[in-house]
Order: structure tokens, then sequence, then C-alpha cells
């Protein structure tokens, strides 16, 4: 009989993860839909990050690496970037946290539209024993929203008097 209880309560805890495996890895990500495509969201993405006093370390254009091997991608743009105030105390309070920094935003293509997506900072705190209440987590997500905000804000648009001068 215990042996049955056991079998079933383990059946249970793993059906659970199973289920809620996929939706945890999900609800990590931050997305959102530009209206732009993706090298004019990248452009606008990297201008932004520029401003905003961080540094572009890279931009990894996946489309354009399968095209070298032939294979079919559709556009999707890694763009790395240092936020050294909000990330060198998290690294220094636990060194694993480097693998994480520098930040990264994607930004893809699929079904005609356009997304810019990013792992929510606050998935760390879990993973690294980091305390939730720290402000550079939250500095992190605030920027990264920020930055995405940035690179999704409709272009200027100046006015035909502009134009003329």
């Amino acid at each position: 009989m215990r042996s049955r209880i056991f079998s079933v309560f383990l059946s249970v805890v793993l059906l659970a993860l199973l289920v809620s495996g996929p939706s945890l890895a999900q609800d990590e990500w931050v997305v959102r839909s530009s209206s732009q495509s993706v090298p004019d969201t990248v452009a606008r993405l990297e201008q932004a990050i520029e401003r905003s006093g961080s540094r572009v370390l890279a931009v990894f254009d996946h489309e354009a690496a399968a095209q070298e091997i032939d294979y079919v991608l559709a556009p999707t743009t890694v763009v790395v970037f240092a936020q050294p105030k909000a990330s060198l105390p998290l690294i220094e309070a636990n060194r694993r946290l480097a693998i994480e920094m520098p930040q990264k935003i994607l930004v893809w293509e699929e079904d005609g539209t356009t997304y810019v997506g990013y792992v929510s900072p606050f998935s760390m705190v879990g993973r690294y024993a980091l305390d939730p209440a720290q402000p550079e987590i939250e500095a992190l997500r605030s920027s990264l929203d920020a930055l995405v905000s940035a690179a999704l804000s409709r272009p200027e648009r100046r006015s035909g008097i502009a134009e003329a001068q």
C-alpha cells in the first residue's frame, strides 16, 4: 500500500514538473512586438543602448550566419551590451553570475511579425541565490525595458517646414 501511495505521489509530482517546466521558462521572457523590420529594430536598439551610456559589445546576425552555410533562417539577431554600473555589483556578489552578463536582447521575425525579447533579470534570483530586493536587479530590468521601449518607439517625423529649411 505504501509503495502504491508513493508511486501515485511521484507520478503527480513528475506530471506537475512536466506541465510547469515550459511555462516557467516562458515566464522568464519579456517579449514585445515591433512595427519595424528586424534590421530597423536592431539599429534603433543599438542607438538606444549607446544613448543610455551602455556599450554595444557585439551583434550576432544568425540569419547571415545561416546564409553562409546555405541554410534558410528568418531574421534573428542578438544584441549584446554592457551595463557595468548595474551588472558588476551582482557579479561581485556571485562570480557565476558573470555567465549571464553582458546583457542580451533578441530581435527576430516570426510569422511576419518582428519581436524583441529578453530574459528577465529576476530569473537570476533563484539560480544564483540573490536578494530579489537588490537594487541592481531592478536597475537591469528597468534599463532593459527602457531600451526595448526606445527601440520600439515611433521614429520622429519632421514637419514639412523643418524639411524645407
